[in-house]
């Protein structure tokens, strides 16, 4: 489901894209155009269907419970929310984009308080963790995507090698790194490589659940690809 407001920005880059090839319209006209696209009769009646939408804070609350993850990208007219628990995807809307910075992370900051538990703001190649307390903090991530140390197989010898996992990607990419063949000093030896790069036991899991998941379901970053 779109926000108000969110139309209204889909509207404007309408309207801007079609002044680019020369053709000016009315904001009006563009908002009409965009109602119809989506299946409504008028901006009068796509406005009525919108009138009740609930904000951020709100729709989380009702959303999010224990064990979920909120993942945030944004769009250019949009914030894209997500809500996930493992590998099931639970719930998904767009709400208005936030173009000041610190307005988005007090927006953000407040939702992940709705929330009670942090949110993830994917911006370009960058990840953010975001939570009621603290800064925004970037978070270890690759092309895109948080990512995380996992013990995933032994060499020819018995050695655990430690690898790279993204979520939602299958597969695992090896480091060099060798561990040794004590499964139990291999996973300590991971679990502080991961929390020097500021990931958790639960963030890992996480990530390495939608890894292996990633094959049986939409990807969440699909678009992106």
């Amino acid at each position: 489901m779109t926000s108000k407001d969110a139309v209204k920005a889909q509207a404007q880059s309408l309207k801007s894209v079609l002044a680019g090839l020369g053709h000016d319209i009315p904001l009006g006209h563009a908002l009409e155009t965009v109602s119809r696209l989506a299946g409504a009769r008028d901006w009068n009646a796509y406005c009525a269907r919108l009138e009740d939408s609930p904000g951020l804070d709100e729709w989380l609350r009702s959303h999010v419970k224990e064990t979920t993850t909120v993942r945030i990208r944004r769009e250019p007219t949009s914030l894209r929310v997500t809500v996930r628990r493992g590998a099931a995807h639970l719930a998904e809307r767009d709400f208005p984009a936030l173009p000041d910075a610190a307005e988005l992370f007090l927006t953000l900051q407040r939702a992940a308080n709705a929330a009670a538990c942090p949110l993830y703001l994917y911006e370009g190649q960058d990840v953010w963790r975001i939570t009621a307390q603290d800064r925004p903090q970037e978070v270890f991530s690759v092309r895109g995507r948080r990512a995380c140390y996992y013990i995933g197989h032994q060499d020819d010898r018995g050695h655990w090698i430690p690898s790279i996992v993204l979520e939602d990607e299958w597969g695992h990419s090896p480091t060099d790194w060798d561990y040794g063949a004590d499964m139990q000093i291999a996973e300590a030896a991971v679990r502080q490589v991961n929390e020097a790069r500021g990931v958790s036991e639960a963030e890992a899991l996480d990530i390495v659940v939608s890894s292996m998941a990633a094959g049986a379901r939409p990807d969440f970053f699909s678009e992106k690809d």
